[in-house]
C-alpha cells in the first residue's frame, strides 16, 4: 500500500520514478518503468525496411518477434464512414505503436503486427525514443485473420 512510498516514490528507489515495488513490497517484485510497460506489450511485430543493395531495392527484415502494443490515442482517428457509393470504410487509419526501449523505426518502414489472431499490415513513422520505451505512428493498411 501507501506505506511503501516515500516522497512520492517507492522507498529505496532512485532516481524518482525509476522503480516500482510490487503490491507486497518484496524485493523480487521490484520493476522499473521499462519492465512494467513491457508487460503490456502483448502484440508481436516484424519490421521491414527498404534498402538499396548493389543498385537494387530490397525489403529487409530489421526486427522479428518484437513485443509491442498497438494503441488508440487522442492523436489517432478511426476510419471514415463509407462514401455514399462505397461498400467499405476507408482502409487507412492510424494507431500508436509502443515498443521496447531502443527499438528504432524510420519513416517509411513497414510492419506486420500480430494481435489477438489478427495481422495488421502498416506503414510506420520515425520512432521517438524514451528511457522506458519507443513509440511511433502506425498507418494501418490491411487487417486480416492470422493463419
Amino acid at each position: 500500500g501507501l506505506g511503501l512510498f516515500i516522497s512520492g516514490r517507492p522507498a529505496g528507489c532512485a532516481p524518482p520514478g525509476a522503480c516500482f515495488r510490487g503490491p507486497r513490497g518484496r524485493e523480487d517484485m521490484d520493476m522499473n518503468e521499462s519492465d512494467i510497460l513491457l508487460q503490456t506489450m502483448t502484440d508481436k511485430m516484424t519490421l521491414y525496411r527498404q534498402t538499396i543493395e548493389n543498385g537494387r531495392a530490397e525489403k529487409r527484415v530489421i526486427y522479428r518477434g518484437v513485443p509491442c502494443a498497438l494503441s488508440r490515442t487522442a492523436i489517432t482517428a478511426a476510419p471514415n464512414a463509407p462514401a455514399l457509393r462505397s461498400p467499405m470504410p476507408e482502409p487507412l487509419y492510424r494507431l500508436s505503436l509502443h515498443m521496447p526501449a531502443g527499438t528504432v523505426t524510420l519513416a517509411g518502414d513497414t510492419a506486420e503486427i500480430t494481435r489477438h489472431g489478427q495481422v495488421f499490415t502498416c506503414s510506420l513513422s520515425g520512432s521517438i525514443g524514451y528511457p522506458s520505451h519507443s513509440v511511433c505512428v502506425a498507418e494501418i493498411r490491411e487487417v486480416k485473420q492470422h493463419d
